[in-house]
């Protein structure tokens, strides 16, 4: 081969192999960025559900209102199951059909 065609063909390797590599990096990127936005988002989700639920297990009539309250959730949000947890990880409420494993907790 003449020397013109293997610059051309090492400068084509060359590129190929630094665009895999930024395609690469920037996927990785992109997918840890939507993991911690999907974090933050679970996280205020569980934040607010918490501050509205701690007002019910004042009053009398706790599941009455908590099991509206997790619907809401459910219907206004990308949760598929919510409930709600006493200190000693009973459920005083729950909403949605799928089952997680926390540790200890199921939801």
């Amino acid at each position: 081969m003449k020397f013109r065609t293997k610059l051309a063909l090492g400068t084509a390797a060359v590129l190929f192999g630094t665009a895999l590599a930024f395609f690469a990096f920037f996927s990785s990127l992109a997918r840890n960025l939507a993991m911690e936005r999907l974090e933050e988002k679970a996280n205020s989700l569980a934040q607010n559900l918490a501050s509205n639920s701690s007002q019910a297990t004042y009053n009398e009539d706790l599941y009455k209102q908590l099991a509206p309250l997790l619907k809401s959730l459910l219907a206004t949000s990308d949760a598929v199951a919510a409930s709600v947890c006493d200190a000693s990880g009973n459920a005083l409420a729950e909403a949605g059909a799928v089952e997680i494993r926390l540790g200890a907790h199921s939801l």
